[in-house]
């Protein structure tokens, strides 16, 4: 049970992908970190342009006093809603696979220290 808890909790609250690569699936846990990774980077990309454009106000002038958490709460949160969405998804998935994987190969630990097949 030591690698199924291990690497469900790394994968739970460390970062998803992490798991996976304690249960040496370096290949399934580095497509899961660069999919946060780009997922992340997307997000913050588009928080700042929606934070830039509610600063400079309506024509992008300059820097327009007052009105700003309005303009920015009027602006289109669809990109972000879907990145959260999927890093939600790919977080759960991360989760389940790295406990699924670490009682797999806990099971095959106890098997063969007992000497079974």
């Amino acid at each position: 049970m030591k690698k199924a808890v291990s690497a469900t909790l790394c994968s739970a609250f460390v970062i998803p992908g992490l798991g996976q690569i304690l249960n040496q699936d370096i290949v399934k846990g580095l497509a899961f970190l660069a999919s946060v990774f780009i997922l992340l980077v997307t997000a913050a990309v588009k928080f700042f342009l929606m934070l830039t454009a509610a600063v400079e106000g309506p024509g992008g002038d300059g820097v327009v006093p007052g009105g700003v958490l309005e303009r920015f709460l009027s602006s289109d949160f669809t990109l972000l809603w879907i990145c959260a969405v999927l890093f939600a998804a790919i977080w759960l998935t991360s989760v389940a696979d790295a406990f699924a994987r670490g009682k797999r190969l806990d099971a095959m630990t106890r098997d063969e220290s007992r000497g079974g097949p």
